[in-house]
């Protein structure tokens, strides 16, 4: 049970929460923290399919995370946009006094505007989503470059821009490679502004209609392919991108990050995966599925150290993305509007749930010793945070690939019985396939690996046939 007083973490998330108080984060929004909690209770207390996404699920999240809105705005709650609305994503890392500072507000990464562009854009080009890019001249700040990619035609192949250089606008159509290089030219600079325009070339009275219609297909095609989810990460992954979809779709006018934070805990907990901490929520509109999986997977293994962290003393969170860190110390911090029947009945329904509960019996028992020892499992840190939040199947694949000691392979098989080398990666790769690709172990070494690789297969199938005949 997380200590009373780290529960605000779950609503101003630890970006802010080393700079700002509790309610320095919710002082614009009085009322916002009990909403929040309110909204995770709604979720997780929904009558719907468990593990099901629908409309009623999330606007009545909505309905309940905003409903600390002043009366003029509180008819706009609950219910999906009429309006125009876009947001704004900036770089991870902006430059500051000479040094690369993370950014803590809505952000993207090349790799997830491409992944973007290649595949949601084009997806759903009729609901009208445009994306635009925006740099300033590092000479005068003045002059400004924009591009804006506008649509995809899906039998010519092309995307068709929009672009305006020196004062002159040009309009053109490219191949996909030909956008992809252009689009990476300006993210190349360090001040890009990247401005997602959901529905902008709808009128208003077919934005809710639109938007209505491109949820559907979300819920629908999620509620689908879990189902057809047979690993951890696989359901991590689905979660993942669904949420990340809902986020693009922005299909509220407020809001749209605390919904999509609450219902991707609601659906990691339905699926016994456990809740994450972000660092920061604000990350889903524009990154890469797999950093999307990391910082996912990151957060869970810092909620399961909020956990473990009873005491008073502040709770350190290092915080590792794109190759630049940061860490921060959230002091321990009561939140006053919160009523005390109002935070027990969160704790009561929504923490109850915690993934340590739901952790395999040699998980838990590892979890226990890291936090009393500090015991390492290698000298590798991302090996280390894999295996203390429980991942140890893409432990697994990351040894089989690049490690030089096959050591560590058989330990990792020997100490975590349960790990799975059939498990596959996004490219379908299995540990045996990555084996093969390692450069640094010798052939009998291999050899060895794949022997016990084998063994731990039929160790597993032995047990699946055991609980089914029992």
């Amino acid at each position: 049970m997380i200590n009373d007083k780290f529960v605000y973490l779950l609503i101003a998330e630890p970006a802010c929460a080393s700079e700002k108080s509790y309610f320095d984060f919710c002082g614009k929004e009085p009322g916002c923290g009990p909403a929040w909690l309110r909204a995770y209770l709604f979720a997780y207390q929904y009558k719907g399919l468990k593990g099901q996404l629908s409309h009623q699920l999330l606007l009545g999240t909505h309905k309940e995370a905003m409903a600390w809105q002043n009366s003029q705005d509180k008819a706009l709650i609950g219910q999906y946009k009429h309006v125009h609305n876009h947001f704004q994503a900036l770089p991870n890392h902006v430059l500051s006094n000479g040094e690369h500072r993370i950014n803590r507000t809505y952000t993207m990464s090349r790799a997830g505007v491409h992944e973007f562009i290649a595949n949601d854009f084009r997806r759903y080009r009729e609901f009208g989503t445009s994306i635009s890019f925006t740099q300033n001249n590092l000479k005068d700040i003045n002059t400004q470059s924009a591009l804006c990619l506008e649509s995809f035609d899906p039998v010519t192949q092309l995307y068709h821009y929009t672009e305006s250089k020196e004062g002159a606008i040009t309009a053109d159509t490219k191949d996909a490679l030909k956008v992809h290089k252009i689009v990476n030219s300006y993210l190349q600079n360090p001040t890009v502004l990247v401005t997602m325009q959901p529905a902008e070339k709808l009128s208003v009275w077919q934005i809710q209609a639109a938007t209505n219609a491109r949820m559907t297909i979300i819920i629908d095609e999620f509620n689908q392919i879990i189902q057809q989810c047979h690993t951890d990460e696989t359901r991590i992954r689905a979660i993942i991108k669904t949420i990340q979809q809902i986020d693009q779709c922005h299909p509220f006018i407020d809001g749209n990050v605390r919904c999509c934070y609450i219902l991707l805990n609601k659906l990691l907990d339905d699926y016994g995966l456990g809740k994450t901490l972000l660092f920061n929520p604000n990350v889903f509109d524009l990154h890469a599925l797999d950093e999307l999986y990391d910082l996912v997977t990151q957060g869970q293994r810092y909620y399961q150290k909020l956990v473990l962290h009873q005491s008073t003393s502040p709770f350190d969170y290092h915080h590792t993305i794109l190759g630049y860190d940061v860490s921060v110390s959230c002091v321990p911090q009561a939140m006053p509007d919160v009523s005390e029947s109002l935070l027990e009945q969160f704790k009561s329904i929504v923490i109850r749930q915690d993934y340590q509960s739901k952790q395999r019996p040699t998980q838990t028992v590892y979890l226990n010793l890291f936090a009393a020892k500090n015991t390492a499992f290698c000298a590798n840190n991302i090996i280390n945070q894999l295996i203390e939040g429980g991942n140890y199947n893409l432990a697994l694949r990351k040894l089989c690939y690049a490690t030089k000691q096959k050591k560590l392979i058989l330990k990792l098989l020997q100490q975590f019985p349960e790990v799975n080398p059939l498990e596959t990666t996004s490219k379908n790769q299995t540990a045996f396939d990555l084996l093969a690709l390692n450069s640094h172990l010798d052939a009998q070494d291999k050899k060895e690996v794949e022997m016990a690789l084998s063994q731990c297969v039929t160790t597993l199938e032995s047990a699946d046939i055991t609980s089914a005949v029992l």
